[in-house]
């Protein structure tokens, strides 16, 4: 079971690499006119910073 569940994970990571132009979105400021451009409340931006903060202490960010 655990060995599918690793497998879900990385088709989950492949597909956000697909969609979302990589970590494009992670690396972004997101300001005001950035979060009403994109149509985010304030929950998804607190998703974002979260998984930002996560994705940085495991070393998963591309350099831009």
């Amino acid at each position: 079971m655990l060995d599918s569940w690793q497998h879900a994970a990385e088709t989950l990571i492949v597909h956000f690499h697909v969609i979302c132009h990589g970590d494009v979105p992670l690396n972004m400021d997101w300001d005001h006119e950035a979060q009403q451009e994109a149509n985010l409340d304030a929950q998804s931006l607190e998703f974002l910073s979260t998984l930002k903060i996560l994705a940085t202490s495991r070393g998963m960010l591309l350099c831009h």
